[in-house]
């Protein structure tokens, strides 16, 4: 999905709101102060050439995935995240691993 984006211009800047929904349009894409509400809401952070996405599960775990080329995607989560803290820029007391 942004892996497309970037892709094309090896810039994940490009993974705009709109740019995202054009390329997977049954997600709601969501900016990185906003939460996500559901697994089918994505908030998504750009900053530094970083991708950063967050989204909350029925489970009320916030999962994370975070790709920094040319490293390898990590992934991470904060079980038992309120819905309200499950944004792609509150990433920080995450432990990323290259599994969940």
């Amino acid at each position: 999905m942004p892996s497309v984006i970037f892709s094309d211009q090896e810039d994940y800047a490009l993974a705009t709101l709109p740019a995202l929904a054009g390329v997977e349009g049954s997600l709601t894409w969501v900016d990185e102060v906003t939460p996500s509400s559901d697994p089918t809401t994505i908030s998504r952070n750009t900053a530094g050439g970083v991708l950063t996405l967050a989204t909350y599960s029925k489970s009320g775990t916030c999962f994370f995935l975070r790709d920094e080329p040319p490293q390898n995607t990590t992934y991470g989560s904060l079980p038992g995240a309120a819905m309200a803290d499950c944004y792609a820029s509150n990433d920080g007391g995450v432990t990323y691993a290259s599994q969940w």
